[in-house]
């Protein structure tokens, strides 16, 4: 079983904008289906003061809309798992 943990936070100069469908979308675009069977991703927003040391470098938390990495994985047979 291939496993694709995504990212919570975007990196600076080279994430910048990208939400979770952006990730997904961007690797299998580059790997090709079938890279991951499993997406599992965070949908929880960053307590501020865990955020606060990331946004003075200018990185943010990604934007997960329950269902957008659905929209890609599914060519390459992935599920994404959220937290009960």
């Amino acid at each position: 079983m291939k496993i694709y943990v995504l990212n919570i936070m975007t990196q600076d100069g080279e994430t910048d904008g990208y939400d979770a469908d952006d990730h997904v979308r961007a690797i299998l675009e580059h790997a090709g289906p079938g890279v991951m069977d499993v997406c599992i991703a965070n949908d929880e927003p960053v307590p501020p003061e865990i955020m606060e040391p990331y946004a003075k470098e200018g990185v943010s938390q990604l934007e997960l809309r329950r269902g957008a990495c659905r929209a890609h994985v599914p060519a390459s047979g992935a599920r994404t798992l959220y937290p009960p």
